[in-house]
């Protein structure tokens, strides 16, 4: 959460091994999700936010190439069509 945070991502505090956030402004949930599925990381919807999910077999290596995904992709301006809300 506290990497997610550092690259402005408004991030609830997690009490479990999940995180949920909101795409950065100008991305939708669809668009940013998909934006960092195309660049090898997965997460998924939740109620109008993004979910991720850390796993047994995810180790500090994966979780910091996650946040470095989310940090390129949020820095980047939305694709065409999906950056509406």
């Amino acid at each position: 959460a506290s990497g997610l945070s550092a690259a402005g991502i408004a991030v609830d505090a997690p009490d479990t091994n999940m995180v949920y956030f909101d795409p950065p402004p100008g991305w939708t949930v669809a668009g940013f999700g998909g934006a960092i599925e195309r660049n090898g990381v997965r997460m998924g919807p939740a109620g109008g936010r993004i979910r991720a999910v850390t796993h047994l077999d995810v180790g500090t290596e994966g979780i910091e190439t996650a946040i470095e995904v989310v940090h390129a992709v949020a820095g980047a301006d939305p694709e065409p069509g999906q950056g509406a809300r």
